[in-house]
């Protein structure tokens, strides 16, 4: 299969040193520093070239605009804040996931460059290491052989050789699975699109091990958003039928499904204690003090490397909001794109679900059904939106529907 090399290289690379926590499970921070570095100022001087080319008006107005807002508003409140803490200079990583996005139109006028094969590359990747993962917490959690301890900016955990658990204060592991990522709940998010995936492409085996790993994150979040992807996934097979009654049947299935284990959900999200009580603050706070974030920091808040001085502003509502982390981190640009994009996606992925259109290929479907499911996800800490895994295998597919012909 041919495919621009390039290209291929700033998937790979966005994968293993900005989507996972694999550098510091491997010890080679230092190797990731420079590496994203370099990334950058690639993806800069490409973007410099790209963004002069000659796009469709539709293209600028629902895909370009929007992500030139979130880039420009989280790129001004960087520079804005360095100069007095010159280290925050270091978040211009964070912008990475956002040019690669606004880089996507331009790649893709490379017709050798086919993206679904990302997603078949990326399935791949996924499977091996949460299989390993899995091997990892056998070892780690049920057997006890606790080999290597690991300090990150995101806590202090347990180190297998392909994963990571979370720390418990007496230094044995946490039960939930983590896989190579930061947090159980984000390793939810990240498998429901590939769950998707081997199910309309028949690989069982493949679903099997990803369901093991998804069930042990024992995320309340991803159980939630997993009904709703198999309730958008059996409502898009019954298409061909009626769809009203199609849409019936599935809400009884949906609805006993929930009575059954909706008095688990209640407690698994009671027992989170501060955890659920955080979000809940987060969200309602957000709410009451946008109207003052917008007037008194229309750039975004000053920003830190710690949240320890992030919560001394006063309009700092917490991290578990995301369309109010824009508002926080690229004030009101960067806070309008986010919004825009969102609907963007979500009115692209109802259109493929709702068409008459019966020829999607499986990607499309997949990434109709996972941005619908995982928009519970907003209400944490981060999503696929803020990875390059959107730039990659989502955009692409709403950059198809949105400009081809009706």
């Amino acid at each position: 299969m041919k495919k621009n090399t390039i290209i291929f290289y700033l998937f790979i690379l966005a994968f293993a040193f900005q989507v996972t926590m694999l550098k510091f499970i491997w010890n080679i921070e230092s190797i990731s520093r420079i590496i994203n570095t370099l990334y950058l100022l690639t993806v800069l001087f490409i973007f410099f070239h790209a963004i002069f080319k000659d796009y469709k008006i539709k293209v600028w107005k629902y895909y370009l605009f929007p992500g030139i807002l979130i880039s420009s508003g989280l790129i001004i409140n960087i520079l804005i804040s360095s100069i007095s803490n010159f280290t925050v200079l270091a978040q211009l990583g964070s912008t990475i996931p956002w040019i690669l996005f606004l880089l996507i139109p331009y790649f893709m006028d490379y017709k050798k460059v086919n993206f679904n094969y990302f997603w078949e590359l990326s399935y791949k990747i996924i499977v091996i290491f949460v299989f390993l993962g899995l091997i990892d917490y056998y070892i780690i959690y049920i057997n006890g052989n606790v080999s290597k301890y690991l300090e990150t900016p995101y806590g202090d955990f347990i180190g297998g050789s392909f994963s990571i658990l979370h720390m418990l204060l007496d230094g044995s592991p946490h039960f939930r699975f983590y896989s190579f990522f930061a947090e159980p709940g984000t390793l939810a998010m990240f498998l429901l699109p590939f769950i998707a995936y081997s199910i309309f492409k028949k690989k069982y085996f493949g679903f099997l091990i990803l369901l093991t790993g998804f069930i042990l994150t024992f995320s309340l979040g991803g159980y939630l958003s997993l009904l709703i992807l198999l309730f958008l996934l059996f409502l898009y097979k019954s298409k061909k039928n009626n769809i009203i009654i199609s849409s019936i049947f599935v809400s009884i299935i949906i609805s006993a499904t929930y009575f059954y284990v909706s008095n688990d959900l209640v407690q698994m999200y009671e027992s989170k204690g501060n955890s659920a009580s955080i979000r809940e603050d987060n969200f309602s706070n957000s709410f009451t003090k946008i109207p003052s974030s917008i007037i008194n920091y229309p750039f975004g808040l000053p920003l830190s490397n710690s949240t320890s001085e992030m919560e001394k502003e006063t309009n700092y509502t917490g991290s578990n909001f995301i369309p109010n982390n824009y508002l926080q981190n690229g004030g009101v640009l960067s806070f309008i794109g986010y919004l825009l994009v969102l609907i963007f996606s979500t009115k692209m992925s109802l259109k493929i679900l709702f068409s008459k259109n019966k020829n999607y290929n499986t990607e499309t479907v997949v990434v109709a059904i996972s941005i619908i499911s995982i928009l519970p996800f907003l209400f944490q800490r981060t999503t696929i939106w803020e990875s390059s895994i959107f730039a990659f295998l989502f955009a692409p597919v709403l950059l198809n529907v949105l400009t081809q012909k009706s």
